[in-house]
C-alpha cells in the first residue's frame, strides 16, 4: 500500500537541518524540521538521509551558497519517501537546491536589519539607502595605543593580527588587553555580545582607544553569527569605534554594515592601525619643521627689532641728556644775576635811606635796614637751594624716567628672544631622535614615504648619537590567511 502511493516518486520539500552528522565522510544523516511562526519550537519532524552518491549536489550546493551543510540551514530538497518496518518513516535526499537557502538566507538577513532599525532608532538609522550607527560617529584618536581585542585563542587570524602589530617597521607599542571568546559556531555570537559589555563598562575607567574584532579560518556557515541581532545591537552601540576583520570576501555581514571600519583580514586591520600611527607621525614631524622654520623667520624678525630700538636709544638719549644738562647750567647762571642784582639794589637803597633820614632816626632805621638786611641774606641761601634742587629734581625725573624705560624695553626684548629660543630649542629634532625617533635621508632628503625607493638605493639613518649608512631592500609582506 505505501509503495502504490509513493513508490518512485520523487517531492521538493522545506524544512531546517537539524542533528546533522556525517558518517564515512559521505553519508549525511539529519532530521528535517518545520518551526512555529511565533516561537522555534517544531512543530514538524522527519528523519532524512544523503547517501554518498549525492556526494556531488552537496559540493554544488557549498559553492553556491558559500556555507557548509549543517545545522540551522533552511534547505529545499529532492527527496523519495521510505518506510520499513525497523526505522520507520524516513526520506532519502537526491538533490538540494542552493538558491532556496541563498533566498533563505538573505530574508533573515533583512528581517535582522529591519527590527534593529525599528527597534533601535536612537542609534540605528538608515538613510539614503545607508546604515548609520552611533559607532560610525565615534571619533578615531590621531594615536591609537590601547586595544580591546575579541577574538579566539586558537584562531590563526588571532596570531596574525598580534603579530603584525608587535613587529611593525616602526616599533610602536601598543597596550592590548585580550576578551578571549568563541567567534564562530553555537554561542558564538552570544559570547561576543557578553564581551562587548564588559569592554563597554571598563572604557569608563580605563578608555579605549578601538576595539579590534578578529576571527580565524572556518567555514563561511560560521559567518552567521554576524548577522545576529544582539550582537549588532552592541556593535552600533557601542563607544568605542570597532574595527571588524572577520575575514571573508562574500558581502557584508551586518557586523561589517554596523561597524565603525571594516577590514576584510586581521592582517588588514593591524597594517591600518600602523598606518594610523605612521600618519600622525609623519604630520608631526612636518609641523615640527614648519614650526622650526616660523620660530627662526620670528626669532630673525626679533633681532632685527632689537637692534632697531638699541640704535635709536643710543641716539636720543644722550642727545636729551645734553638738552637737560644746558637747560640746568641756564638756570644756575640766571639764578647768579639775579642774586647779585637783588643784593645791589639793597644796598643802594640802605644807602640812600643813610643820607636822607634824620640824624635822630638815622640810628633806628639803620638798625632796620640792618636787620632787613640780614634776613634777606638769611632767606636767600634756601631760596637759592629751593630753586637749585628744583631744577636738579626735574632733571632727576627725566633722567629716571628715560633710562629706566629704555632698560626696559631692551629687558623685554631681551626676554622675547630668550623665550623664542626655548621654543625653537623645543623643535629641535635632536630631541626627538633622542626619545627613539630616527630620520631617513636619500641625498639629503628626508624619505617621508617608502613607495618611490628602489631596492639597492643608499639611505642614510640618523640617530640620537651616530649615523649610520644602509642599502635598502624591499620586503615582500606576509600573505594573509584565507578563511
Amino acid at each position: 500500500m505505501f509503495d502504490h502511493h509513493f513508490g518512485d516518486k520523487t517531492y521538493w520539500v522545506t524544512g531546517e537541518i537539524s542533528s546533522y552528522k556525517v558518517y564515512g565522510g559521505r553519508n549525511h544523516y539529519f532530521d528535517l524540521i518545520e518551526k512555529g511562526q511565533s516561537s522555534d519550537t517544531p512543530i514538524a519532524k522527519f528523519s532524512a538521509v544523503m547517501w554518498a552518491n549525492t556526494q556531488e549536489s552537496v559540493r554544488k550546493f557549498e559553492n553556491v551558497t558559500g556555507q557548509k551543510l549543517g545545522n540551522g540551514i533552511e534547505v529545499l530538497v529532492k527527496v523519495r519517501v521510505g518506510f520499513t518496518e525497523q526505522y520507520g518513516l524516513k526520506l532519502t535526499v537526491e538533490d538540494l537546491d542552493p538558491s532556496f537557502t541563498i533566498g533563505q538566507m538573505e530574508r533573515k538577513r533583512r528581517e535582522t536589519l529591519q527590527k534593529l532599525v525599528a527597534q533601535c532608532p536612537t542609534f540605528i538609522r538608515l538613510i539614503n539607502g545607508k546604515y548609520i550607527t552611533l559607532n560610525q560617529g565615534v571619533l578615531v584618536p590621531p594615536v591609537i595605543s590601547r586595544i580591546a581585542l575579541i577574538t579566539s585563542k586558537e584562531a590563526a587570524g588571532f596570531q596574525d593580527f598580534e603579530h603584525t602589530l608587535r613587529h611593525n617597521r616602526y616599533g610602536y607599542a601598543f597596550s592590548i588587553d585580550y576578551f578571549f571568546c568563541r567567534v564562530q559556531g553555537n554561542d558564538a555570537a552570544r559570547m561576543m555580545s557578553r564581551r562587548l559589555a564588559e569592554i563597554a563598562v571598563r572604557h569608563r575607567s580605563t578608555p579605549y582607544d578601538l576595539v579590534v574584532l578578529v576571527r580565524g579560518g572556518g567555514a563561511q556557515t560560521d559567518l552567521f553569527v554576524y548577522d545576529d541581532f544582539a550582537l549588532n545591537k552592541e556593535i552600533a552601540r557601542c563607544e568605542v569605534p570597532i574595527w571588524t576583520g572577520i575575514g571573508h570576501l562574500r558581502d557584508q555581514t551586518i557586523a561589517d554594515l554596523f561597524c565603525h571600519t571594516s577590514l576584510k583580514t586581521p592582517t588588514a586591520v593591524a597594517e591600518a592601525i600602523i598606518s594610523q600611527n605612521m600618519h600622525f607621525e609623519q604630520s608631526l614631524l612636518e609641523q615640527s619643521d614648519a614650526v622650526f622654520a616660523a620660530a627662526k623667520e620670528l626669532l630673525d624678525m626679533h633681532r632685527g627689532a632689537l637692534r632697531h630700538a638699541s640704535m635709536i636709544l643710543q641716539s636720543k638719549v644722550p642727545n636729551m641728556l645734553h638738552v637737560q644738562d644746558m637747560r640746568l647750567t641756564g638756570l644756575r647762571n640766571k639764578l647768579d644775576r639775579t642774586t647779585t642784582a637783588l643784593i645791589a639794589r639793597k644796598k643802594e637803597k640802605l644807602a640812600r635811606l643813610a643820607n636822607v633820614q634824620l640824624i635822630r632816626s638815622g640810628e633806628r632805621m639803620l638798625q632796620q635796614q640792618s636787620f632787613q638786611l640780614a634776613n634777606t641774606l638769611k632767606q636767600l641761601p634756601p631760596l637759592v637751594e629751593r630753586m637749585l634742587k628744583t631744577e636738579d629734581k626735574r632733571l632727576f625725573e627725566t633722567r629716571r624716567f628715560i633710562i629706566p624705560a629704555a632698560g626696559r624695553i631692551v629687558e623685554n626684548e631681551k626676554k622675547q628672544l630668550e623665550n623664542n629660543a626655548k621654543l625653537v630649542s623645543l623643535s629641535d629634532p635632536k630631541k626627538l631622535l633622542k626619545r627613539g625617533y630616527a630620520i631617513v635621508y636619500q641625498e639629503g632628503r628626508i624619505v617621508r614615504s617608502g613607495q618611490k625607493l628602489k631596492a639597492g638605493e643608499q639611505l642614510d639613518i640618523q640617530l640620537y648619537d651616530e649615523q649610520l649608512e644602509v642599502l635598502y631592500q624591499k620586503t615582500t609582506k606576509k600573505a594573509d590567511k584565507s578563511q
